[in-house]
């Protein structure tokens, strides 16, 4: 490979192109494996509206989606009619079917660092809920702390923590389970949730 082929390679790898591209004009990729809730893609327009459109779709030549439906779905919800898109124009029909599975299970694979994320929580408690105007806000933060409390530490008197003492988990929760299980509204006073013979209750269980 010759000097002006490798100068080629890395501004085609290493420096993409994003164009801004009408929605109607992307397609959804026919054999995605991926599905996405409701509740999904609203979390997912939620996260746009606050950040922004921070990470651009995928999309052919063609405007067939390579990576990205959830977005595009969220956009349509936030009512958008163009997203940031980068071509990706050189791969082959099959490198496009192993992309779409790869680019989604190595999202799966990943993990948390348990001492990392309390300390990211905690700064960022310390930055909004305890800062907060928002009634909201700080009922959020204290649902966190009391559900950290039942499900993530050990009671010195039960040896178990309370929510496996009243038989509502079988296991000590980690951060990470606990950040999925409030993202998943679990604790969110408003949505009743129902643990073995306990349901989770605005102002505690019964």
């Amino acid at each position: 490979m010759n000097d002006l082929s490798r100068s080629a390679f890395r501004n085609r790898f290493t420096h993409p192109r994003v164009e801004q591209c009408a929605i109607d004009r992307l397609l959804p990729y026919p054999r995605n494996p991926r599905t996405h809730s409701d509740k999904q893609i609203h979390q997912i327009a939620a996260s746009i509206g606050e950040f922004g459109f921070t990470n651009p779709v995928l999309a052919d030549q063609h405007g067939q989606i390579i990576a990205g439906h959830g977005r595009v779905a969220a956009a349509k919800l936030l009512g958008l009619d163009t997203v940031p898109v980068i071509r990706v124009e050189h791969l082959s029909d099959d490198q496009k079917r192993a992309y779409v599975i790869a680019d989604n299970k190595l999202a799966l694979n990943a993990g948390w660092d348990p001492e990392m994320l309390a300390i990211e929580l905690q700064n960022l408690a310390t930055l909004t809920n305890a800062f907060s105007k928002r009634i909201e806000n700080h009922v959020a933060a204290v649902a966190l702390y009391v559900a950290h409390y039942n499900f993530c530490r050990v009671h010195e008197a039960l040896r178990v923590t309370p929510a496996m003492h009243l038989g509502v988990t079988d296991h000590i929760w980690t951060i990470g389970e606990l950040v999925d299980a409030a993202l998943d509204g679990v604790f969110a006073p408003s949505s009743p949730k129902s643990f073995g013979r306990f349901t989770v209750i605005k102002g505690g269980a019964e």
